[in-house]
């Protein structure tokens, strides 16, 4: 009965030593909460990695029906008695319970402060079953059934075993695209290449940040792209400011975390793929898939962002990206790129004994009377 969910019923802390307050909620900036998913993931699936705050459910429960496979989501609760009958309104949904395991991240921090983002997709990405992991944000809407496309490119990265340039260093890229301002309902995203393609020449969908930041997507080639047999990927040069999302296997040595420097909104994302680019990667094109971002009011954290602090973040991330993949031109003996870089609550997860704290919140849905099944 989700009726019964309670502020203090519904967090866990990741630490045994956490103080806690009278009530016996957690005082500490950070506490989990597992709702397992109901549908185990089978060898081969692509895990799509989401971090959201409580009022993008709506967007969560559309993008799992859509996609079809399993999803790692970090929710992260700033305040559970203001936000806990948000989260209750959409728990049962059968698309959430069958695909989506749902970790709630109660961060205990004031209003005022930077919503973590980078930290939430670090801990999506270390919760992940699955090694193979899409990297993308709730209001880019999935093709309908895109997990058996992105299985099948998937199983390409797999089969070339461990140690190839595909399975190491690659990013197979999802192609963006937005619906026009004033255009955000769900039946605006298109079934098919093309379908998408007609919804491009009625005006209703262009590429993403076509007019505004065409950096972040102009790399892709979206001519090219809908010109492309949708058995042919094809590699893109980078550019700074590039911002595809991306298939990864997260087990590789040089896959970079996000930086947690970055919070709020600004670079968070950009860092990431800049520092993939210095260690090597390659960005890859899918021919036959596609994502579509819904129009949507802007999050409160965002109008609230320190764009100072941003730009003093991002040159400092640069200065320090210099140092960690020097010019090979410049100095023969630089060691090769490719160490991964541990920081933050991503490197805490890494360290601590997650399984044994996830197997104890396995019981957390018994307790809330959920009904997911979690044997």
């Amino acid at each position: 009965m989700v009726a019964s969910l309670t502020p203090c019923s519904l967090l866990f802390s990741s630490s045994s030593s956490s103080p806690s307050s009278s009530c016996g909620c957690p005082t500490l900036p950070f506490s989990l909460c597992l709702l397992p998913a109901s549908e185990s993931v089978l060898p081969g699936d692509v895990t799509a990695i989401i971090q959201a705050s409580p009022d993008r459910l709506p967007q969560l429960k559309h993008f799992a029906s859509l996609y079809g496979g399993p999803v790692c989501a970090v929710i992260f609760i700033r305040s559970a008695a203001e936000e806990l009958s948000t989260l209750a309104s959409h728990l049962e949904d059968p698309a959430m319970m069958r695909f989506v395991d749902l970790h709630l991240v109660y961060g205990g921090h004031p209003k005022t402060e930077d919503y973590p983002v980078n930290m939430l997709r670090n801990v999506a990405m270390h919760l992940s079953r699955t090694d193979l992991v899409l990297l993308l944000d709730v209001d880019f809407m999935p093709m309908p059934d895109m997990h058996t496309r992105m299985r099948y490119w998937g199983s390409k990265i797999l089969e070339s075993g461990d140690s190839s340039q595909l399975s190491r260093l690659t990013a197979f890229c999802v192609p963006a695209f937005q619906t026009i301002s004033g255009v955000s309902d769900s039946s605006n995203v298109p079934t098919s290449k093309v379908e998408l393609m007609q919804h491009v020449l009625d005006n209703r969908v262009q590429p993403a940040h076509i007019f505004k930041a065409s950096v972040a997507h102009k790399p892709t080639d979206f001519h090219k792209w809908f010109r492309q047999p949708d058995s042919r990927p094809f590699e893109v040069a980078f550019t700074e400011g590039f911002e595809p999302y991306v298939m990864v296997r997260r087990s590789s040595i040089a896959l970079p975390q996000f930086d947690e420097r970055f919070a709020g909104y600004g670079h968070d994302k950009v860092a990431q793929l800049f520092e993939m680019h210095l260690a090597g990667f390659k960005f890859v094109i899918l021919p036959d898939v596609f994502i579509v971002h819904l129009e949507h009011g802007q999050p409160r954290w965002r109008a609230q962002q320190n764009w100072t602090r941003v730009w003093l973040n991002w040159y400092g991330f640069k200065s320090e990206m210099d140092w960690k993949y020097p010019d090979p031109a410049a100095d023969q003996s630089a060691p090769a790129p490719g160490k991964r870089r541990q920081c933050g609550l991503g490197a805490q997860l890494s360290r601590s004994n997650t399984a044994s704290d996830l197997h104890a919140v396995k019981l957390l849905p018994q307790l809330l009377g959920v009904g997911r099944n979690v044997g």
